[in-house]
């Protein structure tokens, strides 16, 4: 314990030192009484600096300025902070400069039913709380591993089923086409309907809120006897988000948080034209892969670094409570995409096929509704049979068409169904 206090002492002193050394250039001429304060922790030291003192607060708030400081105490994590004020909190202990390795993600060890993972860190397997990131954007160049690092996060909050997923990826389902038909999971290539059904529900939820006195999500759930899940918007390409979609995201970023929205925004072109200026703003956690320059860096994260990440598939920043972590991502198993094929369909299924048959190869929303299906499983159902291709598929928001694998399938259910008769109550 006694060696203990005197290695906290020493750095301490040697903090002190360090940056009295780093910001003397930087100070103004008419300094005031009292230019910084030591603050020594129990696990760490805190150093605050009045802002006033320095010519250009900028200059403290720079990454160079960290790492400077970092080395000048050899090698000690050091986290800023710039609330009211600017704070360099400084660790005791000498991080162990571990080599990052990707691991395979395991589902099992999920901390919670809407924790998502991130990857390996220097302190180990890092998962965070998808509510607590609040919305979320993710970057990243080419190949760099952003696609897979997103299928690891819809597998997860499959996997805790706490969740509805919205997906669109831009490209006709190409990507997310493979999760259509399961439990929570609606895939569409009508990126308008799909953020319109996840409005509609976010002002349900509020007038909900509103009868029950309460505010948020985590409120109304302690309460009431049937929780409602968080509703989980993932946009895989933002380059590709057509114009009249932006202010309907914009509100889902800015206005639904608190009814349990929380939109997963991804994108290979990280530029600012991709993601509108406005959204982005709202987008409090940044998750950025190796980029090329400083400037794609600074779109995503807001600050430069992912410049400098290893051009390894995985490796990322992510820049969340006002922290900046360096992570390997998990390797993730990419489910086979979707075949189209009449074989294993849902009753419901069959009976839309049988439906759009009857009606000379066409079928809309409104006759699945009349199925007695509900508006989610409504356009569940047309866009998990586009996916495997038994309905033509379309961005219009007409009806669908059958395929000729759809012909096919409702062919044979009927088959089936009359070889089943026959069996069970003898030919007539």
């Amino acid at each position: 314990m006694q060696n203990s206090n005197r290695l906290h002492e020493a750095v301490v002193k040697a903090a002190a030192l360090a940056f009295e050394r780093l910001i003397r250039p930087h100070l103004v001429e008419d300094l005031p009484e009292t230019v910084f304060w030591v603050w020594p922790r129990e696990d760490r030291v805190i150093l605050a600096i009045d802002p006033l003192a320095v010519k250009s607060i900028d200059t403290l708030l720079n990454a160079r300025f960290t790492h400077h400081l970092s080395t000048a105490l050899q090698g000690r994590r050091v986290i800023k902070t710039n609330t009211r004020g600017v704070f360099f909190q400084v660790d005791y202990e000498q991080q162990l400069q571990a080599e990052l390795t990707a691991v395979v993600l395991d589902l099992s060890s999920q901390p919670s039913p809407v924790a998502v993972p991130i990857g390996m860190t220097k302190r180990g397997p890092l998962w965070l709380d998808l509510t607590v990131m609040d919305s979320v954007l993710i970057g990243g160049a080419r190949r760099m591993g952003k696609s897979r690092f997103v299928h690891a996060w819809i597998q997860a909050l499959e996997h805790g089923g706490r969740a509805r997923l919205f997906l669109w990826d831009g490209k006709d389902g190409q990507e997310f086409g493979r999760y259509q038909g399961r439990m929570g999971v609606l895939v569409d290539n009508d990126l308008e309907a799909l953020l319109l059904i996840v409005m509609a529900e976010a002002e349900r939820r509020r007038e909900l809120f509103k009868q029950s006195g309460v505010t948020s999500l985590p409120e109304y759930n302690a309460q009431a006897a049937q929780k409602l899940d968080v509703l989980v918007p993932v946009i895989d390409e933002a380059a590709f988000i057509p114009e009249g979609c932006q202010g309907l995201l914009h509100d889902l970023v800015a206005r639904c948080g608190a009814y349990g929205v929380h939109p997963v925004i991804a994108t290979q072109r990280p530029d600012a034209g991709a993601v509108q200026t406005i959204i982005k703003a709202n987008l409090s956690t940044r998750i950025s892969f190796a980029v090329p320059s400083s400037y794609d860096s600074q779109v995503i994260l807001g600050r430069s670094g992912a410049q400098d990440l290893p051009k390894r598939p995985g490796r990322l920043l992510i820049s969340h409570a006002a922290r900046t972590i360096q992570a390997q991502a998990f390797l993730v198993e990419v489910p086979a995409g979707a075949t189209a094929q009449g074989n294993g369909l849902k009753e419901r299924e069959l009976a839309v096929l049988e439906c759009a048959a009857q009606r000379g190869g066409k079928v809309t929303m409104a006759d699945a509704q009349r199925l007695g299906l509900s508006e989610w499983d409504a356009r569940q159902t047309l866009a998990g049979l586009a996916g495997v291709g038994l309905l033509e598929k379309s961005i219009e928001k007409g009806p669908r068409t059958l395929t000729k694998a759809g012909w096919a399938a409702v062919s044979q259910s009927n088959q089936s169904a009359q070889y089943a008769s026959k069996e069970l109550f003898g030919a007539q």
